[in-house]
Parts: C-alpha cells; sequence; structure tokens
C-alpha cells in the first residue's frame, strides 16, 4: 500500500477560501481540481460538505477515464434514459453507460440531478477499474455488499470517513477517486478477477492505463530544490518495480533522474518510494511504500542500545547487515547504529536522527543525522541575519558557519528577531540546499527537582513540570542550575543545549536598606524590583548570607543622615514565611558575569566613568534595574535608559552586576546610592557618508560636483563648486549649507566642503566595533578595538570613544558595499545597540568599521567621526 502522502502535486495548490473545513488531506482535493476532475466555485469555495449528484459524479469518471473533461462527442448518442435530453451532463453520462459504468433508476430513469451516495459511487470507481457489473456481482439485491467488499479490497475506502448509504460530500467523493487512481486495474483470468499480469507483476493501475502515468519504485536518494528555482531534483536508485513489473538481477534499475519536482518530498529521503511521472521532468507524486519502510524519527539522545538492537521508545528493532551511520550525509564509520546511539554524548544528544529500514526485512539498515550548532541573532537585516555562535560550530559533525548568513545561501524563519536563539544546520541537511535555520525555545522557570550532579552528561533539571537532559555546557554555566534557582535555558526537545540566564528574574534581587530584630527574629527591609518595599523575617537557620557564606545577620540602618552604612544589593528567596536572603558581591553574583563596586562614580555620554580593573563595566543595558537611594531614606527603581540620561555631576556610589556580550560587560543590575542628595535628575555642523560622485552643471553651465551622501536619517543631494577637492566613495564629508543653486532640474543644495575624512592626513582607521550605545540625541560610547586585520580576536581590550555631539562627533550606519545615489543607510534611533553590529566568527570578530579620532591641545576629544557597517563586515575597499 501506498503512504497517503501526495500525488499530481506539480499543480499548483488550489487553497479554497474554506480551506478549513476541508477534512481529506490537501493533496487529495487540490490533484483532482488540477486534473479537472472537481472544480470549485466562483467565490473561491469548495465547500467540501456539499454533496454531488450523480450526473457530476458521471463527469468525474469521465475526466478520470479520458484525461479530457469535453465530453460534447456524446451529447447526441443514443441512450434510454429519457431524462437526460437537453441536460449539461449528457455527454458524461452517455459515455459511462456506453461503458456499463453507470445504471439508471431504471432502465428509462437516470435521475441526474440525485444525490450519488459513497456506494454508488464506488461502484462506479470499482467497473473503472475493470470490473464487470453483472460478472462481479455489482447488480441485484446483494451488489450492496459486493460493492463494498470489492471496494475494500481494492483500496478505495481508506479515508473515507462518511456514512457509504447517504449522500456523498464533495471531498469523499474526492477522496474516493483520488484513491482509484493508483489502484491497479483487474482482468478476468482463470475464472477470477486477478491485480496481476501474465509476468505476476502489478495490472496498470488507472492512473498508468488511463492518464499515461509511468511509476517507478526505489530508493530516494537525492531531493534537493533547483538551482534559483522553486522546484526541485530528485534521483531514485535501485529500482526493482516498473510499472508495475518486478525486475530482477540485471534488469534492476542503477538510478534515474527526475526533475521540475513540484512539492517538498525531503521527508521521504533515503526510503523506497513510488514515483508517478509522464516524462522525468514531469512528475505527478512520490509516494512512501510503507510496506517496505520502517522510518523511525527522533533526537539521537532518545535512541540506545538493547541486546544489539536499537531501541527507540521502548520499542527494539533488528539491524540489517551491514548497516550505516550518516552525519550530514557522510560515513563515519560507527561500528553499528545501535552502538553509535547509544554513546551520543553532550549536544549530539540533540541532534536530529532518522532510522531507516528500506528493504522490505523491518531491520534497521541505516541512521541519518543532522547535526547543528546554537546560535543567537545578533541583528536582522532586509536580507540577511548575523549571529553570534554559542555551541558547536565547526565541530562535531558541522562546518564552520558563517556570522553573517544571507537569505540567498540560508533558510531563516519570516518572523526571526534579535536574540532570538537558533539551531544551524548544513545544507545537505535541507530540501533547498541552503544552510537551514530553526529558532530554539528558550524556557524560563524554577528548577523544582534535579537528577545527578552538574558535571555528569546525564545532569536532568525540571521547570514546569518537563524535566531537560544536559546536552553540553559551552558556557560553564550549567553548575549554576542549582535547585530552586530561576534559570533560562535553551532547549531543543527535551535537553538543554546552552544555559541563557542562571538568574532569569531580576525581582529576585533587591536592596536590602536595613536588618533589626523583632523579638528573638531578624528582619530585614528590601526595596524590591517592582519599586515596593518588603518586610522579611529571615529564615531562622542559612536565612542570612555574606561572601557567600551563611552567618548571623548584622542589626544595621542606612537611612541615617551622614551615617556609615548604605543599602547593599541582596538577593532572595522566599520559603514559607521566611526568607533567605543573601548580599551580593564577588563570591555571590546571582548569575551574572562581574561584580563591581565604586565611589563617586558618574554617568557620562550613556556609560559609567569609574571601573574596576579587570572588570571594566562601563556600558549599560537600557532594562537594567537600577535601585536608587536618595535624601537619605527615599528610594527609588528606574531603569538603565533613565540612568543613561543622568548629568555628568551627578556623584554616587554603585554596585553592579554585568553580564558580558561580544566581550563589552553590560551592566544588569544597580545600585545607585546618592545618599543625602536630591533624586538625579549642538553644532551647525553636518556630516555625510559618500556613496558616490558625479559632474553636473547650473543653468549658467558652472561645473559642479556633486555628492550623494548618507547623513545620519536620509540620502542627501550635495552641490560643490569646488572642483579641486577629490572625494570618492567611503569618505565622511564635513559641510556647511551655503544655500541653493539653481539647475535644470530644480533647486539642488549648495555647500562648502570644510573637511574630507578617510584620505590623506585624515585617514581611517580600520576596526571592531564591538559594543556600546548611541542615538538620535548622537551622544553616547562606542567599544572600539582597532586593527590592520579582518578579524580580530575574542576577548580583545577594546577602547571606549565617547561621542557627544559638541565635540563634532558622530556615527554613521550604512553598508560599506553600496555605492549607487539611491542607497540609503540605517537612520538613528534611541538607544541603539552597537553590539548589534558585530559579527562572530566564532573564533573572533569580523571588522565591521572605520574611524578618524583627533584630541586638542588639552588632550580633550576633539573629532570622532566613525561609520559602522550594518552588515557587520567592512568593504575593504573603502580604506584604500
Amino acid at each position: 500500500m501506498l503512504a497517503f502522502a501526495c500525488a499530481f502535486t506539480m499543480f499548483a495548490s488550489a487553497a479554497f477560501t474554506d480551506q478549513a473545513d476541508i477534512k481529506v488531506d490537501s493533496d487529495v482535493v487540490d490533484t483532482l481540481v488540477s486534473l479537472g476532475v472537481v472544480n470549485g466555485y466562483d467565490d473561491g469555495s469548495f465547500k467540501p460538505n456539499g454533496t454531488v449528484t450523480r450526473a457530476e459524479m458521471a463527469k468525474m469518471i469521465y475526466v478520470l477515464r479520458t484525461g479530457n473533461s469535453d465530453a460534447s462527442a456524446y451529447n447526441d448518442d443514443k441512450t434510454s434514459f429519457t431524462d437526460i435530453g437537453t441536460h449539461w451532463a449528457r455527454g458524461y453520462i452517455k459515455y459511462c453507460q456506453s461503458l456499463g459504468i453507470i445504471a439508471g433508476k431504471s432502465n428509462t430513469k437516470f435521475v441526474p440531478n440525485d444525490k450519488v451516495t459513497a456506494q454508488e459511487a464506488a461502484k462506479m470507481l470499482l467497473v473503472t477499474l475493470g470490473y464487470d457489473a453483472n460478472k462481479a456481482g455489482l447488480v441485484g439485491i446483494n451488489w450492496t455488499s459486493r460493492t463494498n467488499a470489492l471496494a475494500d479490497e481494492n483500496g478505495l475506502l481508506e479515508d473515507v470517513n462518511t456514512s457509504f448509504t447517504g449522500p456523498c460530500p464533495r471531498q469523499y467523493a474526492a477522496q474516493l477517486i483520488y484513491n482509484a487512481i493508483d489502484a491497479p486495474t483487474v482482468v478476468w483470468r482463470d475464472d477470477a478477477y486477478t491485480t496481476n499480469n501474465y509476468g505476476n507483476g502489478d495490472n496498470p493501475t488507472i492512473g498508468e492505463k488511463y492518464m499515461g502515468l509511468h511509476s517507478v519504485e526505489g530508493i530516494l536518494t537525492y531531493f534537493q530544490k533547483e538551482d534559483g528555482k522553486s522546484t526541485y531534483n530528485a534521483t531514485v536508485e535501485n529500482i526493482t518495480k516498473k510499472d508495475g513489473t518486478t525486475l530482477f538481477g540485471k534488469d534492476i534499475i542503477a538510478e534515474q533522474n527526475f526533475t521540475k519536482i513540484a512539492k517538498d518530498y525531503f521527508s521521504m529521503k533515503n526510503q523506497k518510494v513510488k514515483v508517478l511521472y509522464k516524462e522525468s521532468d514531469k512528475v505527478y507524486g512520490i509516494f512512501a511504500l510503507t510496506d517496505s519502510n520502517t522510518v523511525i524519527s527522533g533526537l539521537l539522545g532518545d535512541f540506545g542500545e538493547d541486546g544489539g538492537k536499537l531501541k527507540y521508545d521502548g520499542k527494539k528493532y533488528s539491524l540489517a547487515n551491514p548497516n550505516t551511520v550518516y552525519v550530514n550525509n557522510s560515513d563515519v564509520k560507527a561500528a553499528d547504529v545501535a552502538t553509535y546511539a547509544d554513546a551520543a554524548k553532550g549536544i549530539t544528544k540533540a541532534y536530529n536522527a532518522t532510522a531507516i529500514s528500506n528493504n522490505d526485512s523491518a531491520k534497521i539498515s541505516r541512521l541519518d543525522v543532522a547535526a547543528f550548532a546554537v546560535a543567537q541573532v545578533t541583528y536582522v537585516g532586509k536580507d540577511y541575519i548575523n549571529v553570534s555562535y554559542k555551541a558547536n560550530n565547526g565541530t562535531q559533525g558541522n562546518p564552520t558557519f558563517k556570522t553573517k548568513l544571507e537569505a540567498d545561501d540560508v533558510t531563516y524563519p519570516s518572523d526571526i528577531k534579535k536574540d532570538d536563539y537558533v539551531a544551524v544546520t548544513a545544507d545537505v541537511n535541507t530540501a533547498d540546499g541552503n544552510v537551514g535555520v530553526t529558532k530554539l525555545d528558550l524556557v524560563t522557570g524554577k528548577i523544582t527537582t534535579t537528577k545527578k550532579s552538574p558535571s555528569e552528561d546525564g545532569y536532568k533539571i525540571t521547570i514546569d513540570g518537563t524535566t531537560y537532559e544536559k546536552a553540553g555546557d559551552p558556557n560553564g554555566k550549567v553548575k549554576d542550575l542549582t535547585l530552586n534557582s530561576t534559570v533560562s535555558i535553551v532547549v531543543k526537545g527535551d535537553y538543554f543545549v546552552f544555559v541563557d540566564d542562571t538568574n532569569a528574574e531580576a525581582k529576585d534581587i533587591g536592596m536590602m536598606t536595613e536588618i533589626y530584630k523583632e523579638g528573638n527574629r531578624f528582619v530585614a527591609t528590601v526595596i524590591k524590583a517592582d519599586g515596593s518595599s518588603q518586610k522579611m523575617t529571615l529564615k531562622k537557620t542559612d536565612g542570612y548570607y555574606e561572601n557567600g557564606t551563611s552567618t548571623t545577620p548584622k542589626e544595621f540602618d542606612s537611612a541615617v543622615k551622614n551615617g556609615t552604612k548604605a543599602p547593599v544589593l541582596v538577593s532572595y528567596s522566599k520559603s514559607g514565611d521566611d526568607y533567605k536572603v543573601k548580599v551580593l558581591s564577588d563570591k555571590e553574583k546571582a548569575g551574572y558575569d562581574v561584580f563591581d563596586t565604586q565611589t563617586a562614580n558618574t554617568v557620562d555620554n550613556k556609560r559609567f566613568t569609574k571601573t574596576s580593573s579587570g572588570k571594566v563595566v562601563s556600558a549599560i543595558d537600557d532594562n537594567a534595574t537600577v535601585f536608587v537611594r536618595y535624601k537619605t531614606d527615599s528610594y527609588k527603581v528606574v531603569t538603565g535608559k533613565d540612568l543613561k540620561n543622568w548629568k555628568d555631576t551627578v556623584k554616587f556610589d554603585s554596585t553592579v552586576l554585568a553580564d558580558a556580550s561580544n566581550s563589552v560587560n553590560y551592566a544588569k543590575v544597580v545600585m545607585a546610592d546618592l545618599k543625602d542628595d536630591s533624586m538625579a535628575g549642538g553644532s551647525d555642523v553636518n556630516y555625510g557618508y559618500v556613496y558616490t560622485v558625479e559632474s553636473g552643471s547650473n543653468t549658467d553651465e558652472d561645473e559642479y560636483k556633486v555628492i550623494y551622501a548618507w547623513n545620519g536619517s536620509e540620502t542627501v543631494e550635495l552641490w560643490s563648486d569646488d572642483m579641486s577637492q577629490k572625494i570618492s566613495t567611503g569618505n565622511v564629508v564635513e559641510y556647511s549649507i551655503d544655500g541653493n543653486v539653481e539647475t535644470v532640474n530644480g533647486a539642488k543644495t549648495e555647500v562648502t566642503i570644510d573637511n574630507i575624512y578617510g584620505k590623506d592626513n585624515n585617514a581611517w582607521t580600520k576596526a571592531a566595533v564591538l559594543g556600546g550605545d548611541y542615538g538620535t540625541d548622537k551622544k553616547g560610547t562606542a567599544y572600539v578595538y582597532a586593527t590592520t586585520a579582518d578579524v580580530v580576536d575574542k576577548n580583545v581590550d577594546t577602547t571606549a570613544i565617547k561621542l557627544d555631539k559638541d565635540d563634532d562627533a558622530i556615527i554613521l550606519f550604512v553598508d560599506t558595499s553600496d555605492d549607487g545615489k539611491n542607497d540609503t543607510g540605517l537612520a538613528l534611533s534611541d538607544n541603539m545597540d552597537l553590539s548589534s553590529f558585530a559579527q562572530d566568527t566564532g573564533d573572533g570578530y569580523k571588522v565591521n568599521a572605520v574611524f578618524f579620532k583627533t584630541t586638542d591641545k588639552n588632550g580633550e576629544t576633539g573629532k570622532n567621526i566613525i561609520v559602522i557597517d550594518t552588515t557587520g563586515e567592512l568593504d575593504n575597499s573603502i580604506t584604500k
């Protein structure tokens, strides 16, 4: 039997307005509509539950038999029916009557508009298959039971889920005919009907006999999209049956190639299939032969070995001899399928795996494994994405994937967004021949149970009732996935492949302002992340920790003017009515990467001005939770975005928890202690990145240099009468606007070019911009590493470049490979994250920028001109 998969899918899908109401597989209706056997309605609907008339069924049978929808040639044939004289279907009815396919309600009455039953439709199809109605017992008082038996025997009733004696819905009439297309025709031989020919092969099917179809049966070894097209190529090998005839020995066909296949059958790769076609470039369908195949799909870690057999989901499967393991379609020379699967460790446990038996024996002969790398999306462009690899790039069966994944070569979800975690897999694992990108799930919650030790490969944690098993530890954070921790993990199936955050909820962190005793119990007052104040009775045992160690609390009160005690950052968790509080420090960072404290800190250019050697924290995350103490005993919680806008004259003691991203530490939780102080609360210079330069003339035919440049918000056309200046693509011009110049195309902007950057004494310095922020106010900080190379190592020491409009500084965001006058860059927006433009190669970062920087005679910042490539990779031509 054929798996119910597809047929005649070289035709386009019908896409009816009531598609959701169609219960049969969409291929059934789409196929028959494409063949003209059934039709939709003018309003775009199919009306799947509408019933079929006897006349409509006659037309369907006619098209099935002839491949033609015009039966007008039979309109004037003689008939015994007196009620079809001018009926639209009279030609179809007369044709079918002449072949004995249909009968009337009486000798003279066909009753064309009566509803046909599924039983009557099945009888018509049985006659189409070759049964003689009289000889096969399809007439007389027992015709119904005989019809039922033969229809079932010939596979016509598969997936026909409707009353056999009531009016037949349109969708199930289509299902009956669909089943008949691949049913072998029958002949009378040796006093019985048979579907076998004299060579003991199958008789031709209805599709083969009446529609001119051919078929082959073999192993689908190749299936992939044709270059630049929406259709596919396929190769079928070891063909053991052709047009119903079984092939043996030297007659077995080694392979046959097919092209222009409209539907994706990649999921059937390496299975035994039947291909229906007219020509090698006119494939109508590919079916999986379920009697010949055993296919088990899951994740590699879910397979195992038991007594020399492959085990999956409690069932054991014998192995063929030989049997082979393929990772990314390459033979890994494994001892056997079961042993290989049983030995899976780390991230390989989460690889997709398919065990296949394709030789009619049900013994597993092949295990196909698809490796993948874990990455996080850092930027989404118009036709590409940038990703940062977190695990497994270039190892354990993977090629080394690029960090810039372009739509021409990579297929990724249309709804993908920045910070999504994804699995990246090789092109051999996809139907379209592109590198494949699929989303991975991010699970956040409290760990309620654990099993084994975090250092063991089989370590398991349970979150929200689901248990996840460790599949690697690429960032060394699994040790922090402890009982009762609230964490975020990246999962694939029931495996976690990356730890995103070991302290996923900032609300578990607060600012403790005092500890005092009530009776014999210690009570702490904590300002929570939502700004509320909570009195927390500490547990009698292990209720208070300092420097990572349980100890007895010491009473203090920070709300004392000119006092010596300051509030502290703490993490807390509730146990019954009591709390456990941990004072945060270098030894207790609540899962963050960096803990830092500073006195008399300030914010300038959206960054902290004071940091500690070896654990620099100057960058501030917009979404950081910032606890503020002011006016001695007043408290407030603001965001990192708010903190960035504080005046640089406001001094405060800071306690910071930070996480690293692209070698830059970003403050995620901050305590800003203003102590007794109150709560904190350009120029005419223009710049443009030059895309291209042309010559033009005004209405007096004076020659001008015409510069097309990106000014940070739009592409502008600038006219300069100084023809001596050499300006080219990749320069940045500093200009002032003089007025308008009249041209034959209207008034244009006349400018004076004051400076040119990117040439001579103002030459560019190549760099990798790895982090920082910038925005519409043109103030911020860029973390830059200058280099002459094209890639910089990870963990480099970046330099912070301050950007302030008053200092004649600017960042322009463009694609440096653009050189047309209609090209546009990326407009400035609030709080732009510069790490979005860093392209991680796995071993380092691509050079993505150029800059020009000066200082004045006092050593203060002068000019700061930076060009960042929005694709994450600089076009080196602009530095030449």
